[in-house]
């Protein structure tokens, strides 16, 4: 035999070129021939008795080649490799080259071997410290398991069946009025509250007596390996025959002798005590050297060839296989139930064999490193222990070579973890202690206009589209504004005006510790973290500025018919342009920058505790402060840092996840508030009750699975000042007033100190969940009232006779804020390719000022207690004038009129005197809307998918708020130089022409702010109140999911293709604009519907 070998491109793999002589090819045919000669059945021979060269004539001289080759090759393939030192750790590759009768055998053999180890840090390794202590509750639960075993059955008649008692019952079982395979059973022995039956079974059991009979309704769980069962009601009709109940022995010295060899239970304790030192040494030892061979894997470096991998797999699969036939199980069977696949079972399985070659690799590496040895001595030692425990002779194990090389093998990895150990270093911080490190931040520059971006878009909005050209024909920037700069072309703004260059950075860094503080049984439960933050934010702009002059045709217009054209071009046929604004090309350079920086720790105590499977406790001991400055203050105060601190605390308790009760503290500082008066004390407390977890309810879980009662009460503290701080400072600042012979001027008050308080909040929270058709749909409702007292207002109340300088404060505000949210879910699957899953919210939410520090009115409509916070105060319009006549027989002034039609004219809106004293005045105002925050929000939507086709929707809508319309743009002409744009609605506009029809948007429009008739029209009244309710289609999906035939294959675990809308309609009365944008006159920059193909590839 000859062998060639040489090495792929493959790591880990070489090629084996084996040549066997003619000669060993035939006797291996012909040792063929005859072990398989009775087989063939040849006309004119009798039945195994053809000779070879017969057989080979009529079947074909390649009959035995393959039987040949596989009884050759194995031998002589070993023998190659042991001859060139080649350990193959996967299956060969084998391709023939040459077979033929009469020639030599030649085939190769490609074949992966054991990979290259490159040991890293092995000696000094760090491992955590190990060490686990005999506790008392050890001993009592193993004394405690002793009785259970020793436990007698005693037949019980007086009563009803009880969890603990062995309950012999009937059963047979309906899923669809059908009955199941293997849902009945006769004088079945059922230990009640062992859950060894479907949830809920053992508790409708319970409570049964002798010769009773019962359905008994439960849901197999989703998860049941039994697809057809899964997630279905089931009924069982049972009948109960017999009860028995454990009667334990007492623990007492009779019983020590009754279950072991001691004759007093102090002695049979000490026994078990021994016992559990002993296994919590081993325990300890296992242990350390997992953890010592884990650190030298992480250390070394080495390429596990994909074969190795296999054939650990295969190992791993037999393993498998024999440990489940012993319980009458085979792979096949075990797949099913698992609905798994070979293929899925052997993928779950890898990571496993990874790790058990890196470790087996790893050994060797420290055993040849180290020369580890097993001398011949602990060898025979060894044989002799087996020989013993599985009853054979030490000799016959001794002459099985393979058998002495196991035990070689595992005698030195006994000594080379022990090596590792031996030479590990204990970590100081244990596996109780986790510390964590993060940084994140970004940085970001960029190139933008001069001019602020919203400035720009208001000018666009603005200014007429057509009322002069992008730019002159001699280059020139247009602009006809001279001061105000209405006027000035959006489009110069953007682009001729100069550039900034902006440099953002945000860095935010924490560092956080936790201890598991579990080192003895008192503290068992007990964690403790402590964390520090640092945050630190920057932006700096450098700005240059250009401001060039603005021109305009020299030429004057009458209408729109200009009326000089002698002065409108000159001799040439140029355009004659005079300056209107002037400016200069010179750059300026202004610069400015903005820092902010947070420091924040906190360091809590926490505690977490399960008692007797049922008792969960929990507590919280939490203490936190932070430090905000604004490097940019640019006063004394605000140049000051903004600090906090808090200490609170938590308790929690739940029963059987039936009853829950929570209680809360904290007592909260806060620097605006005088020494001595910073700290507030704010408890709550909250109760949860679950009846659907009671055992009552098992009648009542095929309707309503789930059900939650819970209830909150608690104040939160707030130390809002408005725009103040340290409220109890008086401050002072220089005055206008009085002089001196010196210069002019003084100092004066410019606000009031006052022991200022923390405004409370009472919070008030009742909730509902409940779920329905298996949880499948859930539903969720809260009830909740807020109290706000002691706000900090101004107290306008104060009469002026007492003598204040400037307006007092304190906290004197009472406001009250009620609602309620509800939620609902519905997820279902219909058969296996239709899925749905709905769900909608709606929220209301409605606040009332109690008190607000205002004198009171000389109306009673102009009294803002009782109604909202934002409550939007006007003038009820009642239509537009027709004609003078009409203005003169009405007889009401309005606006500084000293008599009717003074200043208003025919189309201007006429207003209600609510006070009937003839002139419309302040005093004429009342509630007119409630502001732009929305009463109520609600929002539904879902996601359907049929196969691997989906869809998805969603809405958003408020209703409940309104807008004025104001601002330049929606009210025309109205500047001091009558700019503005026009929107398309202009038409919709009072004309002379149809006097009596006052069924329009505006009312009659007039030029300039200062002109009588827009002082009088665009007062803030229900005339130009809008309502501003909508309901938007938010977002529009539709998807196609990756099948999985594609990812079956490949590195995706999942995917799609899909088509999405965003914003994509708006149903509202409101038309002009969208109404969601928070502006009063259309001018922000809107909400962009947009579209979008996309895929998403999950990995």
């Amino acid at each position: 035999m000859e062998c060639k070998v040489e090495k792929t491109q493959n790591a880990n793999e070489v090629k084996l070129e084996i040549t066997i002589e003619a000669e060993k090819f035939e006797n291996a045919i012909k040792k063929v021939y005859f072990q398989s000669a009775k087989y063939f059945n040849i006309p004119g021979f009798r039945k195994g008795k053809a000779p070879q060269n017969i057989v080979e004539r009529y079947y074909g001289k390649e009959i035995f080649y393959e039987d040949a080759f596989n009884d050759l090759v194995p031998a002589e393939y070993d023998k190659a490799l042991k001859d060139n030192n080649i350990e193959a750790v996967s299956r060969p590759e084998i391709d023939i080259i040459t077979m033929e009768k009469g020639q030599d055998l030649k085939f190769t053999a490609t074949v992966q071997t054991k990979p290259e180890v490159e040991l890293g840090k092995y000696k000094g390794i760090e491992i955590e410290k190990i060490e686990y202590n005999v506790k008392k509750e050890d001993i009592e639960n193993e004394l405690k398991s002793m009785q259970e075993q020793n436990a007698r059955l005693v037949t019980v008649d007086d009563r009803a069946a009880e969890n603990g008692d062995t309950a012999t019952i009937d059963f047979d079982g309906y899923v669809d009025g059908k009955q199941f395979e293997g849902g009945k059973a006769e004088k079945y022995d059922l230990v009640l509250g062992s859950h060894s039956f479907i949830e809920g079974f053992e508790d409708q059991v319970v409570g049964m007596k002798i010769d009773e009979e019962k359905d008994v309704n439960v849901t197999f769980p989703k998860e049941y390996f039994s697809k057809e069962l899964a997630g279905k009601p089931a009924t069982f009709k049972v009948k109960l025959h017999e009860l028995k109940k454990k009667e334990l022995p007492e623990l007492d010295d009779e019983f020590a002798k009754d279950v072991s060899e001691f004759d007093t239970l102090e002695e049979l304790k000490n026994s078990i005590k021994e016992k559990q030192e002993k296994q919590n040494k081993d325990k300890e030892k296992y242990e350390k050297e997992d953890a010592a061979v884990k650190a030298v894997v992480e250390n070394m470096k080495v390429e596990i060839p994909s074969g190795m991998v296999e054939m650990e797999i295969d190992n791993m699969m037999r393993d498998m296989e024999q440990r489940m036939s012993y319980q009458g199980l085979k792979m096949e069977q075990y797949l099913k139930m698992m609905n798994q696949t070979e293929e899925e079972f052997r993928k779950n399985y890898e990571p496993q064999a990874i790790d058990a070659i890196k470790s087996r690799l790893a050994l060797e590496a420290v055993i040849k490193a180290e020369k580890i040895e097993a001398t011949d001595d602990e060898v025979k030692a060894k044989i002799e222990e087996m020989a013993k425990n599985y009853g054979k002779e030490a000799k016959e194990l001794e002459e099985n070579e393979n058998i002495k090389e196991y035990i070689k093998q595992g005698i030195e990895n006994e000594k080379a973890m022990e090596f590792l150990v031996a030479n590990s270093k204990e970590k100081k911080a244990t596996k109780k202690t986790t510390m964590d490190v993060g940084v994140n931040g970004w940085f970001s520059s960029g190139n933008y206009p001069a001019v602020d971006l919203n400035d720009i878009f208001s000018k666009a909005m603005m200014i007429n589209p057509v009322i002069y050209p992008v730019e002159y024909p001699d280059g020139s920037n247009p602009g006809f504004s001279q001061y105000q700069r209405e006027f000035d072309s959006p489009y110069v703004t953007l682009t001729r005006r100069g550039y900034k260059t902006e440099y953002k950075t945000q860095i935010n860094s924490n560092l956080k510790v936790t201890q598991d503080l579990d080192f003895w049984d008192w503290s068992k439960g007990f964690t403790a973290h402590a964390l520090i933050a640092f945050d630190v934010r920057a932006n700096q702009q450098l700005n240059y500025k250009v401001d060039d002059s603005t021109w305009k045709p020299a030429g004057r217009k009458n209408g729109d018919v200009w009326v000089d054209d002698g002065n409108l071009f000159d001799e040439a046929g140029n355009l004659i342009l005079q300056e209107e604004y002037k400016g200069n090309s010179t750059v300026n350079f202004e610069r400015d920058k903005q820092v902010y920086r947070t420091f924040y720790a906190e360091a809590a105590l926490n505690y977490k505790r399960l008692f007797g499977g049922v008792h969960n406790v929990s507590g919280l001991l939490l203490f936190n402060m932070r430090d905000y400055r604004d490097a940019n203050g640019d006063n004394l105060i605000n140049s000051l840092p903004y600090k906090q601190m808090s200490l609170s605390s938590r308790v929690t308790y739940s029963y059987n996840d039936r009853y829950f009760i929570e209680g809360n503290v904290g007592y909260t500082g806060s620097e605006n508030f005088s020494p001595g008066h910073r700290f507030g004390v704010f408890p709550a407390m909250a109760v949860g009750w679950v009846p659907s977890n009671e055992k009552f309810w098992a009648s009542v879980a095929p309707y309503i699975s789930f059900l939650k009662f819970r209830y909150s009460h608690g104040l939160v503290g707030s130390d809002s000042l408005g725009d103040t701080r340290f409220g109890f400072e008086t401050e002072i600042t220089s005055k206008n007033g009085y002089s001196n012979s010196w210069a002019q001027g003084g100092i004066g008050i410019n606000k009031y100190g006052y022991q200022a308080r923390w405004c409370t909040i009472l919070k008030q929270d009742l909730g509902i969940e409940i779920n329905f058709l298996n949880n499948d749909l859930a539903f969720v409702f809260d009830l909740f009232k807020e109290h706000r007292d002691k706000i900090f207002v101004s107290r306008n109340n104060l009469p002026l006779y007492a003598g204040f300088a400037v307006s007092a404060s304190g906290n004197v505000g009472i406001v009250e804020n009620k609602g309620f949210e509800a939620s609902f879910e519905y997820n279902h699957q219909f058969g296996k390719d239709w899925t749905v899953s709905l769900r909608g919210n709606f929220t209301m939410n409605e606040d009332e000022i109690i008190e607000n520090a205002e004198p009171a009115p000389a109306y009673p409509w102009l009294e803002k207690r009782g109604t909202n916070v934002l409550a939007r105060f006007g003038y009820i319009a009642e239509g537009l004038y027709e004609s003078e006549e009409e203005i003169k027989e009405r007889n009401i002034t309005q606006f500084g009129e000293t008599y009717p039609g003074q200043l208003v004219k025919p189309g201007d809106i006429k207003y209600k005197d609510l006070n009937g004293d003839g002139h419309i005045d302040e005093y004429d105002m009342c509630k007119i809307g409630r502001g732009d925050v929305p009463k109520y929000y609600y929002g539904f939507g879902g996601d359907f998918r049929y196969k691997n086709i989906g869809v998805g929707i969603l809405f958003q809508g408020t209703a409940g708020a309104d807008r004025v319309m104001e601002g330049s743009g929606i009210r025309p002409f109205t500047s001091s130089t009558g700019g503005g744009t026009l929107y398309a609605n202009i038409t919709d506009r009072w004309s002379k022409d149809d006097p009596s029809n006052d069924n329009v948007f505006y009312p009659r429009l007039a030029w300039s702010s200062a002109d009588p008739s827009n002082i009088n029209n665009f007062q803030t009244s229900t005339w130009w109140q809008k309502d501003m309710s909508f309901l938007r289609l938010k977002q529009f999906t539709v998807s196609y999911y990756f099948p999985k035939a594609w990812t079956k294959k490949s590195f995706l675990s999942g995917g799609r293709f899909y088509i999405m809308g965003s914003n994509v309609l708006t149903f509202s009365k409101f038309k002009l604009w969208d109404p969601e944008l928070n502006t009063n006159n259309g001018i922000s920059y809107p909400n962009v519907s947009s579209y979008t193909i996309g895929v998403a590839i999950n990995l």
